[in-house]
């Protein structure tokens, strides 16, 4: 049985959270196993769970936003205010993180990134525009939130319209997603495991 937390007038799902958290530290576990002592085998428990983790985490956390959030994104209003609250909650350490990086690259005499490629970053648009611009390591996955933050509300929105509009809107994503993911495939570099 599925137990509802209540805390205020958010509605979580305790075991989604218990889940993601699994999720997070297997994750994590795999990179500091894979930094300390080499690459690990997609063959092992490890492996996989460090692979496909992450997927499963932002599968979670797209059901847990949309469950917690749902009410509030049956407005436009609504969903401006989730799209701020989580644009500023993100971008003060991606700051941070960014000028950090910069300090350190100009500080070793290494390249310094083009002036577009610092603004992508300072912006979080990196996401949207080159996913691999990113400066600091491990920031892909706030490109990857960035885009996810835009999309999500607008979704639950639609579905608050008109069940088939968020369905028309969730279909565009799937066939965009299959162009973009096989559309990139080169049989030619296909690697055998």
């Amino acid at each position: 049985m599925t137990v509802l937390a209540k805390k205020g007038d958010d509605k979580r799902i305790a075991s989604l959270d218990w889940l993601r958290g699994l999720m997070a530290i297997s994750i994590m576990l795999f990179h500091y196993v894979s930094w300390r002592f080499g690459d690990v085998s997609v063959e092992n428990p490890l492996g996989r769970l460090g692979i496909y983790g992450v997927s499963v985490f932002y599968v979670l956390s797209g059901i847990s936003l949309a469950i917690v959030y749902d009410l509030s994104l049956s407005s436009m209003a609504g969903v401006l205010v989730f799209l701020i609250k989580r644009v500023f909650r993100i971008l003060p350490l991606m700051w941070v993180a960014t000028t950090l990086i910069l300090i350190l690259e100009i500080a070793s005499h290494q390249t310094v990134p083009s002036t577009f490629k610092i603004f992508l970053n300072f912006t979080m648009l990196f996401g949207f525009i080159d996913p691999t611009a990113y400066l600091p390591t491990g920031a892909w996955s706030i490109g990857n939130e960035m885009v996810f933050y835009l999309l999500m509300p607008l979704v639950v929105y639609l579905y608050h319209k008109r069940k088939y509009f968020g369905d028309i809107a969730v279909l565009m994503s799937w066939l965009l997603g299959a162009l973009l993911g096989f559309g990139n495939l080169n049989v030619s570099q296909r690697r055998t495991v």
